[in-house]
């Protein structure tokens, strides 16, 4: 039987996480490098899709060779409500992820992110595509899995959720708290308790 184990663990905080509350706009929180694999160009053009597209604001964290080219995609959708941060302080970066309400993810090729970790364990719900490390990661406790079959479809179902958890607040907060402890399954600590379980039952000639 194989055990999965994310190579990334969450942020530990001594002070109580409280998801961020809603009073208008839903705030949604992209994080990453500005390179095409990372995709947010996608997020770009799901927010365009979006019913309520005009009570969202898109946080983006981050810079890379295709900020520039990405900008004037937002401009060219007519998209001015969007707020880049370019690189910041962790400490910055995770102050803006506090106050948004949902994190997107959006990257066509990476195993895990520690974003992802970092998101889950600041109390944020997760839309994410379903493959990768993120499939395993999410869960319906948490977020919302986005199935790959086309762009078309990509971008169709991510604006559907996205709209979904904007008329939806209850259930968003509810998958916050989900975040929340969904983080604590990835903790450094739960780790070794897993792989010191294993070694036991290795010992122990038990089926692992």
């Amino acid at each position: 039987k194989a055990i999965i184990m994310p190579e990334v663990g969450p942020i530990t905080s001594k002070q109580k996480i409280i998801p961020a509350l809603r009073n208008e706009k839903l705030k949604i929180c992209w994080s990453g490098l500005h390179i095409p694999r990372k995709s947010l160009n996608l997020l770009i053009e799901v927010l365009s899709n979006s019913f309520h597209k005009d009570g969202i604001e898109l946080h983006i964290i981050g810079e890379g060779p295709c900020t520039k080219k990405w900008k004037k995609y937002a401009n060219k959708l007519k998209l001015d409500n969007l707020q880049w941060y370019g690189w910041v302080k962790r400490e910055k970066a995770v102050t803006i992820m506090q106050s948004c309400h949902i994190f997107a993810i959006t990257s066509l090729s990476d195993a895990n992110s520690t974003v992802l970790m970092e998101a889950l364990s600041v109390g944020l719900p997760v839309i994410a595509l379903n493959h990768l490390g993120f499939a395993n990661i999410v869960n319906d406790t948490c977020g919302i899995k986005i199935p790959i079959h086309s762009k078309k479809q990509v971008v169709t179902d991510f604006a559907k959720a996205i709209d979904f958890l904007f008329e939806n607040d209850d259930v968003r907060v509810d998958l916050a708290y989900g975040a929340l402890r969904r983080a604590q399954d990835f903790t450094w600590e739960k780790k070794a308790e897993i792989i010191n379980e294993i070694y036991n039952r290795v010992i122990n000639h038990e089926t692992v």
